[in-house]
């Protein structure tokens, strides 16, 4: 299988749902001190509503820059019935792309929904990672009125020019930029309707998940094996969501991390006595994966991209390990690395 199936994989088990100590960690302490709010709760001072949270159907245009090439445009269809179900289909694109292109979207439909456009996913995350530069514009967008926003993380590694619809509070276009201003990645509704038929929407279906609690006991009472817990998040990342899942009859834990708008995602599996069956697909070494030295022969690490998303994953002798987000692909190894016990 190629390294753009890994990719899509990985990407499916990262979007599946709709909505310390140095040696040991506990999920506990992998959350900072105040509790996280709820992801619905209103957020950047109530102006903001997520996509998922608003009825609408309408297409998009997303752009995806490397440097100042666009490395990736495309235009897709979205639609949702403002209570959990939602649809995002590609209609076409505008640049170059692989054969599999339209399969890989679909692959990662719940992935690019949730989490790829701006969304304020924690408010007081959000509260201490970034800052309201600007409020004071208006703009038209897909014939709406639309209030414009500046945001920017407090360490100066991006921001984000928002337009958001006055009236439903639902970000209908952003531009995101580096450190340096430079345009990385943008989404723009080109049309927009609150009241649509939905009666033809082919709604998206999410492998089925349970949230681990952490007053049911440990994670091994709760699961019957250990887990390894990073001790290194990215920078101002903290753990939101911890899940347990079954996919290709493979226990795997998942825990979602957000900075307040960003989310990155953890994701490990056991062997449980059947080693090398757990990944939920097969790796090929067809000259589109980085190998990183991490050990040799039945121990590997490999580092992918897909447009602007990293995914990192390990075949370790405790089991199969992958980190998923938009940070420095060195952080998500970090994620990986730091979870290992001594050896």
């Amino acid at each position: 299988m190629r390294a753009s199936s890994f990719l899509a994989a990985a990407l499916l088990l990262a979007g599946l749902n709709a909505c310390s100590e140095s040696s040991r960690p506990t999920l506990e302490n992998l959350r900072e001190s105040s509790a996280l709010s709820s992801p619905g709760a209103p957020a950047a001072q109530g102006t903001i509503r997520r996509a998922i949270d608003v009825r609408h159907a309408g297409t998009r245009l997303v752009t995806v820059w490397d440097g100042a090439t666009k490395a990736l445009e495309y235009r897709e269809r979205v639609m949702t019935d403002g209570s959990g179900e939602f649809s995002v289909r590609p209609i076409e694109a505008l640049t170059p792309v692989a054969a599999d292109w339209e399969l890989r979207q679909l692959a990662g439909e719940g992935y690019y929904f949730l989490y790829r456009d701006f969304a304020v996913h924690d408010e007081r995350a959000f509260a201490k990672n970034y800052r309201v530069v600007n409020q004071d514009g208006t703009v038209e967008v897909a014939g709406r009125a639309c209030k414009e926003l500046v945001v920017e993380r407090k360490n100066g590694a991006c921001s984000y020019e928002l337009a958001i619809d006055e009236e439903t509070g639902l970000v209908l276009g952003y531009v995101e930029r580096n450190a340096t201003g430079q345009a990385i990645s943008a989404m723009v509704y080109e049309s927009f309707d609150t009241d649509p038929d939905l009666g033809a929407a082919i709604w998206f279906t999410p492998l089925g998940q349970t949230e681990i609690e952490e007053s049911a006991g440990t994670l091994h009472q709760q699961l019957g094996f250990e887990v390894p817990l990073p001790t290194r998040l990215p920078e101002g990342y903290s753990l939101a969501h911890a899940y347990h899942l079954v996919a290709d009859d493979a226990d795997w834990v998942k825990l979602v991390l957000t900075d307040g708008v960003e989310t990155a995602f953890y994701l490990f599996s056991p062997f449980r006595g059947r080693r090398g069956s757990t990944s939920p697909i097969e790796l090929a070494h067809d000259g589109e994966v980085e190998e990183l030295a991490v050990g040799t022969g039945t121990e590997d690490l490999f580092l992918f991209r897909m447009g602007d998303v990293s995914i990192a994953h390990a075949t370790l002798r405790e089991g199969s390990f992958m980190a998923v987000g938009r940070v420095r692909s060195q952080e998500l190894v970090d994620l990986i690395e730091f979870a290992l016990p001594a050896r």
